[in-house]
């Protein structure tokens, strides 16, 4: 397979396959992520070739030595990132031998463990920080096949940013920790077509999602659904679950929540006895999006019912995505909770939330963390306790202040806004506009659309707080 269509009869030269990345690296501007499937010494040959062929690109080759369990420090420490236009990486796949077990015939178990390789599990979790941090650099992952196969499986968030693979090896034969596998080229290729097909749809569904256009979302989610769904194999399985708890997605947000629930219960019923991690998270998925839909119904009681059951199945898992939807189950179990009027309890459970993973430094779970301490803020405002609810909003601002994770700038952008409104209801209205001109002073010249929208609430809480105050001092003077 390459990056574009490849026959069914015949499969494209080595030669083909590298004209046609020659063409991906000369045009491509700014941000990307390819990966090549080579063996190592074809790929310092390419290296060596491209870097001739590409005489207007600053290229840098990074060859890891020995295993890693970060790569955006080493990346960020180089003093000629920015001067770069492509980085040429390999030997990730030492990352990832001391994970692999070999099996015999078809597949094996080599990548069905129950621990994700800590390098894969960075690369899922710090991807937009590679996008945003590194916009102007195109990152090629040169690797054998084991090891591309190993991605697709274990870090699917970090391969859907690629724009594909480009197959220059036809080895049959490959060495993992000294130990011969025998992989099938047709077969691979098959799947890895087919895979490349699922990511092409699934980017366009996102664009869609993104972009609100809901129903074109769930058609092209449809599409997916429709052309793999009766396949056994386990990649092609994994995409489809995805594939079904998004669209699910899309029908929340459409307000369509029966047929939510509907699909929601396909993906339980059909995955919630697997062991394998990627299912178990679309699971825990389903389960977190059919909370969801209850509670929109009206039927908070067995919403929380359904967050229970996540943190019941995978409260013990020590799978970071996993970890992320039992963090958000319980997050949720403490919104409905309040929605019923109900808290006390609610706050029990968003203070579990933070002794759990007050402590993490995975940015998925500090946001959790975040957003169930701004809830709590939320409740304890309600209840009339708004002393303490300024001391929580506090803690967030405390914890994630120096982050430059987007999503908890949001939350601690959010959580100054909410002690500003909090002040001014306990009469300290300059306090207030204090805090507001923190929010402004901080986040007037980001571009992010949700730290936007946020200046635009601090600038008109601060106009009423400032006319609340103006006619306080009209009143006092008449």
């Amino acid at each position: 397979m390459t990056a574009s269509n490849s026959s069914t009869y015949s499969d494209p030269s080595s030669e083909e396959v590298y004209k046609a990345l020659l063409r991906s690296l000369s045009r491509r501007k700014g941000f990307g992520i390819l990966f090549v499937q080579c063996t190592p010494v074809q790929g310092e040959r390419v290296i060596k070739r491209l870097q001739r062929d590409l005489p207007n690109k600053n290229t840098k080759v990074l060859n890891l030595k020995k295993p890693v369990d970060s790569l955006y420090n080493i990346i960020a420490e180089d003093p000629e990132i920015n001067s770069l236009d492509i980085v040429f990486i390999q030997g990730l796949e030492r990352s990832l031998e001391a994970y692999i077990k070999p099996g015999y015939g078809g597949d094996g178990d080599y990548y069905n463990l129950d621990t994700v390789p800590k390098i894969l599990s960075h690369l899922n979790q710090r991807r937009e920080a590679f996008r945003d941090h590194f916009d102007h650099l195109c990152f090629v992952f040169l690797l054998p096949v084991f090891a591309i196969k190993y991605i697709i499986r274990r870090a699917p968030d970090f391969f859907d940013w690629s724009s594909g693979v480009f197959e220059l090896s036809k080895e049959e034969q490959m060495a993992v920790s000294g130990t011969t596998l025998t992989i099938n080229p047709s077969k691979n290729s098959t799947l890895l077509s087919a895979l490349e097909s699922v990511r092409l749809l699934r980017e366009e569904a996102e664009t869609h999602y993104l972009n609100k256009s809901f129903e074109s979302a769930i058609a092209t989610y449809d599409q997916i659904i429709q052309q793999y769904g009766e396949e056994n194999e386990l990649d092609l399985r994994v995409q489809v679950a995805r594939a079904m708890v998004d669209k699910s997605r899309s029908l929340l947000w459409l307000i369509k929540y029966e047929e939510a629930l509907a699909l929601e219960n396909r993906v339980v019923q059909k995955h919630s006895q697997s062991d394998v991690p990627e299912l178990q998270e679309q699971v825990a998925k389903a389960l977190v999006y059919k909370g969801v839909a209850l509670s929109q119904l009206g039927r908070g009681e067995e919403a929380i019912a359904v967050y229970e059951q996540v943190v019941q199945y995978y409260d013990e898992s020590d799978l970071p995505k996993l970890q992320e939807q039992v963090a958000w189950a319980l997050v949720n179990k403490g919104f409905a909770l309040d929605k019923l009027g109900r808290g006390e309890e609610a706050m029990a459970v968003y203070e579990q939330v933070v002794q759990r993973y007050g402590k993490s430094n995975v940015p998925e779970l500090q946001e959790r963390v975040a957003t169930a301490l701004i809830n709590k803020g939320i409740t304890l405002s309600q209840l009339g306790r708004g002393e303490e609810a300024i001391a929580v909003y506090d803690q967030v601002v405390q914890y994630y202040d120096e982050s430059d994770f987007p999503k908890l700038q949001e939350r601690v952008a959010t959580a100054l806004i909410n002690k500003g409104i909090t002040l001014n209801q306990l009469g300290r209205g300059e306090e207030a506009i204090a805090v507001y001109d923190q929010v402004l002073q901080r986040y007037s010249e980001y571009d992010m659309p949700q730290l936007q929208e946020l200046v635009v609430l601090a600038v008109l809480y601060k106009e009423v707080t400032l006319n609340e105050l103006a006619m306080g001092e009209e009143a006092h003077f008449t």
